[in-house]
Parts: C-alpha cells; structure tokens; sequence
C-alpha cells in the first residue's frame, strides 16, 4: 500500500489516505517489476503521481496493480503528462513511450461488460493488453486503474494493428464503471493508462421465436447479442429491451419499420429427406450457427437439429444448403440463425456482436409422385410369382420417383402404379387382398412413415 492506510475491515475499500510527498512509485532504472498478474499488485494511491519514469530505461513491467486517487496521472512516462500515441510506435524513450491501447466501446449487458478496442504498435508483435474499472475517470481523461479486471493476449498484424472483444463480469453495485487498458510488449514494457470510457448500456437485438418451449426472453437465457457498429444479418438491425416472442415468430419483425428480419431466404422447401436451399445475407464476414426443430418437440436441442455450425460468411448473400432429415414432423416449426464474429454460439445465451434472427418454417412429408400416364392407369394383373427387383436394379430412395429424369425402371412403375389403382377399385370387382405379397416390395422403397402407416391400415382393412 502507497499512499494510503490499510482498511482491516474490507482491504478492497478505497482506503484512507495517507499520501506522499512524492509519487508512489519513482523509477529511474531498468528491468523493474511494479505488481505481477494475477491482480497481485501494489494499491498505489493518494500520491501527487503513481508510477513515474522518468529516466530513458526500458523494460518496467507495470501489472496488476491498484492505481487510484493520484493528483497526477497513473503512470507518467517520462513525468510530462499524457504521451501520446504515434503510428507504428517507433519512438524512443522511458519504457519505449509504448502505445497505450484505444477504447473504441464499453456495453453493459447487465451481467457483464463487453469492452471494444484498437489497438497500434510494432508489426508482428505479441502484446498483453490489461483492463482495469474506475468508479471515475482522471481529470485529465486518461487512467487510472482502480481495480484489474482482465488481461489477454493480443498480436498486431503486418502494419502493426489489432482490434480486441473482451466481455468481464459486470462489477457489483449497479454503477456503469469507466473502463481504461494497459498495453506491455514482449519486452515488458508496459504503457501510460488509455482514455478513460464510461460503459453504456448495451443496445441488444433479441429473437422473436414462441417462449416457453424456446429461449427467447432474457429470463430464460434467450438469444441476444449486442448490436456493434453496422454487423447485422440483412440490410437493417434494431434494439429491443427483450425478446419479443410471437406465435409466428414476427414480433421483432412488425415492431419497427423497415423490418429488420431480412436476412435469411429459404429458396426452397423443407422436404424430409432432401436438400434445402437458402439464402443468408450478411454485412460483413462472420461466422453462422444456426438450428431447426425437426421433430416440432419445442425445442433445438436434438441430434441433428444444428443445420450449421461456425459455417463462415463474407459480405453480401451466401448460398447455402442443408439436409431435412427423414422421420422429421410435418407441419410448421421454428429456425433460430445466429450470426457473430467469435462463433460457438448455442440456440441461446448472449453474443457479443450479430444478430439473431428467427423463422417460422413448414417441414412437408412428399406425396407419393410416381410418373403416371393414363395409360398406366389400365389395371394390370400381376403374375403371383413376381417379386421385387433386385435392390440394385431399383434406386432405393423416393426421391428417385419424383421427376422425369427418374431412373426408376418403367416397369417397378408400372406396377406400382398399377397396385395403387387396383385398391381403388372396389372390392366386388377385383381381389386386393391377392396383392397383399407385394406390401414387403413397397416397403422396400423407404416410404415416408406416414405412407408406410397408411399401408399398415390398408392392409388390415383388406384382412377384415
């Protein structure tokens, strides 16, 4: 403790003063190490200064300290006030006058803080940003650092930038914190105290899909993200206070006008047990995730129920695809599509960017579509000893008896075309329940359930 007298009742406490005559901490040689991470550090407060250099030496680590309540500022390279940044960082001086890094946001969830940045040094090179949380900003803008709250890794890129997303535990007390970093390079040595940014409360993009089975509303963890800069899916975005479920998965859609629900297309139908076609639009590159309840249980958490995972986009519409898969319900259901820049999102929880958009999609079972010709329609009488074709003779998938260019052989048409009709028929004038030997060779051909459940019933109609 510099400059202030220990609280024994609670050490965290803003303690009382008992400043210095002189700044808490004085350095004029190299290779000195001010606290230590993990939140180790000195409580330096109630100086005229906290940690000053003032010498041309390098290599001062200056980490997870307690700097607070100084008349001057937190940490002085050089004992001339704010040093500013330069481009490329390539000035001499204490510590190497490091860049410190910029604060771009600082949004309260009410949960926790997601903290933006910038930041420019040397290219290529490897920093440790800290952050740290102020009950106020300096005078002069810049620092302190009250308490720590995070540290990370960061490398800057061939022109010597890097941007950073960082989310902390909101602090107790229900106080928007000014947030403020350090930056400290490979070399150990640390900057001044960026700017200060008080945190604002954080403008959310909810979804709108039914709560209660699904999470939408904040109470049960529904999706939402934090609406950053102009990264959205579609062309528009705007905020809400909560999801807004709706039977029709439109609450957020006829909330605002334009509707910001814009950026999703299905270009096709969801058939069971085919590929689905859609349309993502995004603004900017990202990562989807994204989920349909296939068996209409309520929910999106079943095997299989994930149509896309960290599935990456560029700017503009991404054709994409998905597979239906047999034994999915018919009838209508809900698709969640999530977009961030981090990815691992679930169909719930809070996303730091994006946004999140819901649907009301319709699953259809295929009817049963072969390729009949009025010709085909003449009663055929099938010889008792036919049987099935071989299974590699017939394509074994429905899908393969829908369009014109089917390979299915005329002749399984025909007859199957021809067993159809002949139940039609009524039973005074022909026999059905001579056809019963071909129910297994129709099961042979992966029916829909709800086709295969109709022939179950036939076929105990027939026997009665």
């Amino acid at each position: 403790m510099i400059g202030s007298a220990r609280d024994l009742l609670n050490p965290f406490n803003a303690f009382s003063p008992a400043p210095n005559s002189g700044n808490g901490i004085h350095i004029e040689t190299a290779n000195n190490t001010i606290g230590g991470p993990p939140h180790g550090g000195n409580r330096i407060f109630h100086n005229p200064a906290g940690v000053v250099i003032t010498a041309d030496v390098e290599f001062n680590l200056i980490s997870g300290n307690f700097i607070a309540f100084n008349d001057g500022l937190g940490i002085d390279l050089g004992f001339d006030g704010v040093t500013g940044n330069d481009l490329g960082d390539g000035d001499a001086g204490p510590n190497e006058q490091q860049n410190f890094p910029q604060l771009t946001s600082a949004l309260d969830t009410g949960a926790s803080v997601i903290i933006a940045g910038h930041f420019n040094s040397r290219p290529s090179t490897p920093y440790t940003v800290e952050l740290f949380r102020n009950n106020g900003c300096d005078s002069s803008g810049f620092g302190e650092g009250e308490r720590p709250l995070a540290g990370f890794t960061i490398t800057t890129s061939a022109t010597g930038d890097a941007n950073f997303l960082e989310t902390v535990p909101k602090p107790p007390g229900g106080l928007l914190p000014f947030i403020t970093a350090t930056a400290t390079d490979h070399q150990q040595n640390t900057s001044e105290f960026s700017q200060c940014l008080q945190a604002q409360p954080a403008p959310l993009d909810s979804g709108d899909a039914p709560d209660g089975p699904f999470p939408t509303r904040t109470v049960n963890n529904g999706a939402r993200h934090v609406i950053v800069g102009d990264f959205h899916l579609g062309e528009h975005i705007d905020a809400e206070i909560d999801g807004q479920p709706d039977e029709f998965a439109s609450g957020d859609d006829d909330r605002l006008t334009p509707d910001d629900e814009d950026g999703v297309v299905f270009t096709s139908k969801l058939v069971t047990g085919e590929t689905a076609n859609v349309h993502v639009t995004a603004s900017g590159t990202g990562l989807l995730s994204a989920w349909v309840d296939f068996n209409v249980d309520g929910d999106w958490a079943d095997a299989g129920e994930q149509i896309f995972t960290d599935e990456p986009l560029v700017a503009g519409v991404n054709a994409l695809s998905f597979s239906v898969p047999d034994g999915s319900d018919d009838g209508f259901t809900f698709a969640r599509f999530r977009l961030d820049t981090a990815g691992g999102l679930s169909f719930d929880g809070l996303a730091a960017d994006g946004e999140v958009e819901d649907y009301k999609v319709e699953i259809v079972v295929p009817n049963l579509r072969f390729l009949v010709t009025p010709t085909w329609m003449t009663p055929l009488i099938l010889p008792t000893s036919w049987s099935c074709p071989a299974t590699s003779d017939v394509p074994m998938r429905l899908s393969h008896l829908k369009t014109a260019t089917s390979t299915v052989t005329e002749k399984l048409a025909l007859q199957i075309s021809s067993f159809f009709h002949r139940i039609s028929v009524s039973r005074s004038q022909q026999h059905p329940s001579a056809q019963l030997q071909h129910l297994p060779c129709l099961a042979m051909l992966d029916l829909p359930k709800l086709y295969v459940l109709s022939l179950t019933k036939l076929k105990r109609q027939m026997q009665t």
